[in-house]
């Protein structure tokens, strides 16, 4: 990923105790701890979307990074899953979309049947999935119709160490998060003997304090949640890494370190590694003896801000203990949004001035999103910062304040304490490279074995296959490897496709017996919506939608939009012979008399086919021009759709078949490869839905077509009578400053007077995450 790994040593300061010095082993943690992320890079996918609820019938629009643990974008070209599910875990869309450079926009339509309450949009690569659903993308958006809603509490408790294991002997700090606010927790051991009583605050956190005894188990239970969970096992060969407290202005975070009285590795050397975002910053490494704990004050200040963690690691690379913890620091990024005036009249422009710069006041290219939104009809949505999000994906949807300072940061801390993420310490210490499914730079591929029929032996890897794309019309050549297999990169296939296939052997003979047994793509495992709780209250984003489609229908705009749905991102598909060759020799069915089969059809009218029989098959051949005979199957289009199938193609009625063309000139057949070869026939019915069988495997999903955002231009005079009404006036996914780190925008105000919040979110180069927003007002027209 070309990531910078810099090894800040001894950097960790142990104070009362002067005997600590560098060792070459925690210098060698530390390289294999760097050389197993510069390996196997954790990456991430990001979307900013243009509004922040929706109705059924509304086309979500989006933006979408890709980038490393640094924030960096990812060059080069990937491919992105998204899928739209509802509280029941039912997928209401799935579709792919490309990522160019670590950027891309899309979108989506919530279906007009969809049932109000929450829905969760997930997003991730094919990367991704090596780490397994907790590093996807994941967001609830919010689809209304009358009334509001709320999150209905689901039953749910989280419960960890700070050291991530219990110790015995001394006192263990608990962080717990409850899904129900004020919910009485209670602590009880393996004997069901309760122990104490813990109350969460009005976001579901508590910590509690308790000293655990060696050969105990213990729980916690919420009785008003009828929920149990287990604690982990209780060690004597382990620390507890006790947060003490944070001191910004000293640039320090204060740990202390205990093991169980007596325990062996009280008296060991233990490691010390402090990362962020897959780096290894701090390494130190210290010795308990007989003090009662290990104070350990490490230094932020070469740390990136969000989610750090201290891992403590044994003389036989064991892990004593780990735990995560929140780095706050001012954003070096000033973004700042400057319009021509404040206020506006209905369908005037806006101009819009953006710069970005650093503390130095020094211009910075930066790349972001630019949405103008009705803010009266969001205000109650608590939609968490893209700097937040980027830096604290543990806490992305989470209601805790924004400000990380006073009781806020020991909530974030809290928070990211009981929902972190593990590193693969046992693949990290043992040297062993996970086994990774595609590369960063993935596509979107479609594999498969070519086999046999008959034999069921994989085909020769000196064969070829060539692949025919049934809608769209592109070919593919594939080689075969070893055991028949091969894979193809459709990245720029969009919408839904089926793909036929014909082989070859390296001396030119057909493959007759070819079957394609193709790769099922394995879903990933994707999580529910919350549940929803109705309110009494109307909501305004609703009710502003529903009448925004009445007056729309009302002037017959609402059939003049585009169709957003996933046909209309396909354009018309042409027959084959417009799209590839001319037919030599055509038949139109009613100048003829009607046949009763296609065998008495193709023997009396269609002079160049040759039927004939071979034992007890039918065989076709193309007759090129005297007197050459094509020696192999020839190629059938039965509206449009290929086939080899010479059966079916005498199988089809002749009342039904409008018209038959054929293509036997070699030049032109030489279009198609060894495909078309053996020449081309073209076949049309009165009925479009004749087809030839659908292999399910064969058919392919392609990527999504992203569609531009509808501005209104009021410059233009024939919009003077339409009506305007929208909840996003503007939205662009992608922005680049110039060398002064600026940028200029212009769209147009709508009918709608009231007050309207113009917000970016990006990244500079660099991966520093910024965000500004900027309030107009649009005030009612002047009466004559």
């Amino acid at each position: 990923m070309g990531l910078i790994r810099k090894y800040i040593t001894l950097l960790i300061m142990f104070t009362g105790w002067n005997g600590l010095h560098a060792q070459s082993d925690i210098n060698f943690l530390a390289e294999r701890y760097d050389m197993y992320h510069a390996q196997c890079p954790k990456t991430k996918v990001q979307l900013v979307f243009h509004q922040d609820k929706y109705t059924p019938g509304d086309t979500v629009f989006f933006k979408a990074y890709n980038i490393t643990e640094d924030l960096l974008r990812i060059s080069g070209q990937q491919v992105a899953h998204v899928h739209l599910t509802d509280f029941a875990g039912t997928s209401l869309d799935y579709f792919k979309f490309l990522l160019k450079d670590g950027v891309g926009a899309n979108q989506m339509v919530i279906p007009e049947n969809a049932e109000p309450g929450y829905y969760l949009v997930t997003a991730y690569t094919d990367w991704m999935r090596n780490w397994g659903e907790d590093i996807f993308f994941e967001q609830i958006i919010p689809v209304v119709s009358d009334q509001s809603f709320q999150a209905a509490n689901t039953p749910n408790i989280k419960a960890m160490p700070e050291g991530g294991i219990l110790v015995a002997g001394v006192p263990n700090n608990i962080g717990i998060y409850s899904n129900l606010e004020n919910d009485n927790i209670f602590l009880q051991d393996q004997n069901d003997i309760v122990i104490d009583t813990i109350r969460t605050d009005l976001k579901g956190l508590a910590t509690y304090r308790f000293t655990p005894q060696q050969g105990m188990s213990y729980v916690l239970r919420s009785q008003e949640q009828d929920l149990m969970i287990k604690l982990p096992e209780v060690s004597s060969q382990a620390y507890t890494l006790e947060l003490t407290s944070k001191k910004p202005k000293e640039d320090l975070i204060q740990f202390q370190a205990s093991a169980s009285p007596g325990a062996e590795i009280r008296n060991q050397k233990i490691n010390v590694l402090v990362t962020s975002r897959g780096r290894v910053y701090n390494v130190a490494e210290f010795t308990q003896e007989t003090r009662p704990f290990v104070p350990l004050n490490i230094p932020v200040s070469d740390l990136p801000e969000g989610i750090a963690q201290i891992t403590l690691i044994g003389p036989q690379e064991q892990i004593l203990a780990s735990r995560p913890f929140y780095v706050g620091k001012p954003n070096p990024i000033n973004a700042i949004i400057k319009t021509d005036k404040e206020e506006f009249k209905p369908r005037a422009p806006v101009r819009l001035e953006i710069a970005i710069t650093d503390d130095n006041g020094q211009p910075v290219l930066g790349e972001f999103s630019v949405k103008a939104t009705h803010a009266a009809l969001f205000s109650d949505v608590a939609a968490s910062s893209f700097n937040r999000q980027l830096v604290l994906p543990a806490m992305t949807g989470n209601a805790i304040s924004e400000d990380p300072n006073g009781q806020a940061l020991q909530e974030i801390d809290l928070y990211i304490l009981t929902n972190a993420t593990s590193e693969p310490w046992s693949e990290i210490l043992s040297g062993k490279k996970r086994n990774l499914l595609n590369a960063v730079n993935s596509s979107n591929l479609k594999s498969g074995k070519a086999i046999h029929s008959k034999s069921g032996k994989p085909i020769s890897a000196t064969s070829k296959i060539m692949f025919y794309m049934q809608d769209s019309g592109d070919l593919y050549l594939s080689g075969i490897s070893e055991g028949g297999e091969f894979s193809l990169d459709l990245s720029e296939v969009y919408g839904q496709d089926e793909l036929f296939s014909v082989a070859e052997t390296r001396k030119g003979n057909e493959i007759e017996d070819l079957e394609i047994e193709w790769q099922t793509e394995i879903p990933a495992l994707i999580n529910k919506a919350p549940p929803t709780r109705f309110t009494n209250d109307a909501d305004e984003y609703a009710y502003y939608a529903n009448k925004s489609k009445l007056i729309a229908q009302s002037y017959n705009l609402f059939n003049a939009k585009s169709d957003t749905s996933e046909q209309w991102f396909l354009q018309s598909i042409p027959v084959f012979e417009d799209r590839f060759i001319e037919a030599d020799i055509s038949y139109n069915m009613e100048d003829y008399r009607t046949f009763g089969t296609m065998e008495e059809l193709v023997k009396e009218v269609i002079n160049p086919l040759k039927l004939y029989k071979q034992g007890n098959r039918r065989l076709m051949r193309v007759r090129y021009h005297d007197p050459d005979t094509g020696n192999g199957r020839p190629l059938y289009f039965i509206n449009g759709k290929a086939t080899k199938n010479t059966e079916f193609f005498l199988s089809l009625e002749p009342s039904e078949v409008q018209s038959i063309k054929i293509i036997r000139t070699p030049k032109k057949l030489q279009r198609l490869g060894f495909m078309g070869r053996n020449g081309i026939i073209m076949i049309e019915t009165r009925s479009k839905d004749i087809n030839s069988p659908i292999d399910p495997g064969s058919q392919f999903l392609g990527i999504r077509r992203p569609i531009p955002y509808s501005h209104r231009d009021h410059s233009r005079s024939e919009n003077t009578r339409i009506p305007d009404f929208r909840s996003t006036l503007y939205w662009n996914p992608s922005v680049t400053t110039n060398k002064a780190g600026k940028a200029t925008l212009e769209f147009y105000t709508s009918d709608d007077v009231g007050t309207y919040d113009i917000k970016i979110e990006g990244l500079t180069v660099n991966g520093q995450p910024f965000t500004a927003t900027r309030k107009i007002s649009i005030g009612k027209p002047e009466s004559n």
